[in-house]
């Protein structure tokens, strides 16, 4: 059985397809992250420690050299979702094996790209 993350990613991208046209597309975009003793890990990118959360008029509240890579498939969703997954901080507890000993979060960006007859394009986040 699939956990929600497995079960999400797969709505979004079922959602996706049955809303595809010939005047609409989408561009999907995924990032993981992983809180631990207060420092943000970039978990698509583990090398990328320390990362700071910012914000901007523009982007919002983000996290600042955070990986957020195109993904077009719901096999490339579930490829960063396991990456992610395997990078993550566990130990062992009293009740759990392996107890997962931080916090993570996956975020999934979507644009909508709408093209009118008269050629215009209009983009939607």
């Amino acid at each position: 059985r699939r956990g929600l993350a497995w079960r999400v990613l797969e709505y979004v991208f079922n959602e996706m397809e049955s809303r595809t046209s010939d005047s609409t597309s989408f561009n999907c975009r995924c990032s993981f992250l992983e809180i631990y003793r207060e420092q943000i890990t970039d978990l698509l990118d583990p090398s990328k420690t320390g990362l700071q959360v910012r914000e901007d008029t523009q982007r919002g509240i983000y996290v600042d050299r955070l990986s957020e890579p195109r993904v077009d498939t719901l096999e490339e969703a579930f490829e960063v979702l396991q990456k992610g997954l395997l990078q993550r901080r566990t130990g062992a507890t009293h009740m759990n094996e392996r107890s997962s000993r931080s916090h993570a979060m996956l975020a999934v960006s979507i644009e909508m790209l709408q093209a009118s007859e008269a050629g215009a394009t209009a983009k939607q986040v």
